[in-house]
């Protein structure tokens, strides 16, 4: 009997043992797909140009800073830890290990590496490193214009601030809230990044009326054939969602285009 309850017991505690492992799995890896920014399907070759020589290499999941894709090639670069010679030289030696932020290992260069900028920040000392890669080395579903779209082609012109909670909360887009005698809205901003622009703007700003969608704000593509798009500045559209007046877009289009005027 003692050795059956013995038995029972250590079998209990293996499997209590096993559950709390797979709950901190399934924790860490939300977690981790909350980290905005396009992911690696690793390991992925990073080029110096379009078929170019190899740069570095990414690990799988790695999260990185992305262009929208032209002739099914990215532009991607991530900030990695540097050493004072690094940062002397402006470059990373062929064969280094890359480490991350926090120390993690992100990838190895291939060849030697130029960096495009250095900072520091806690007394950790980064160099920003960029290349090209295939279209196919990026997760589809870590870029928030493949999701936002599958939103708008399911829910149709008809979607509530509850329908976006996901992607709100997984690519952490941050609120804002204006109010003037002509409307009371919320935006939900996704900034983008700083390969091309030193002073990035907003990739995605949803319009948030009344809890309802009414608009989408961006510089990349929506593949949306069904909804038309006008064009605002600086590379930037606004594609309306909900049914709106021509006045009412008209308004946007303009306000819009005033605040671009109004930033660097």
């Amino acid at each position: 009997m003692g050795y059956k309850l013995k038995q029972w017991t250590m079998t209990n505690n293996c499997f209590f043992v096993l559950f709390i492992f797979i709950l901190f799995f399934n924790q860490s890896f939300a977690q981790s797909s909350k980290i905005p920014g396009e992911r690696i399907i690793g390991p992925a070759n990073i080029r110096d140009t379009i078929n170019g020589r190899v740069l570095f290499t990414l690990d799988d999941n790695i999260s990185v800073e992305c262009t929208e894709g032209k002739n099914n090639w990215h532009i991607v670069a991530l900030d990695v830890r540097i050493t004072p010679e690094e940062l002397k030289n402006f470059k990373i030696a062929k064969g280094k290990t890359l480490l991350g932020i926090k120390g993690e290992k992100v990838g190895i260069t291939i060849n030697e590496t130029p960096l495009w900028r250095s900072d520091e920040n806690n007394g950790i000392r980064t160099g920003f490193i960029r290349g090209y890669t295939f279209k196919e080395n990026i997760k589809p579903e870590s870029i928030i214009e493949n999701v936002l779209n599958k939103i708008i082609i399911e829910k149709g012109n008809e979607i509530f601030l509850n329908d976006l909670k996901g992607l709100i909360d997984s690519f952490q887009l941050k609120k804002y809230y204006n109010s003037s005698k002509t409307f009371e809205r919320e935006w939900y901003d996704y900034g983008d990044n700083l390969i091309e622009d030193i002073s990035p703007r907003d990739r995605i700003t949803l319009i948030i009326e009344n809890e309802r969608l009414i608009g989408v704000v961006h510089s990349h593509q929506l593949n949306l054939k069904n909804m038309k798009t006008y064009e605002l500045i600086r590379g930037h559209k606004f594609t309306p969602v909900a049914n709106l007046t021509q006045e009412k877009i008209d308004m946007i289009v303009k306000e819009r285009i005033k605040w671009y005027n109004s930033i660097d």
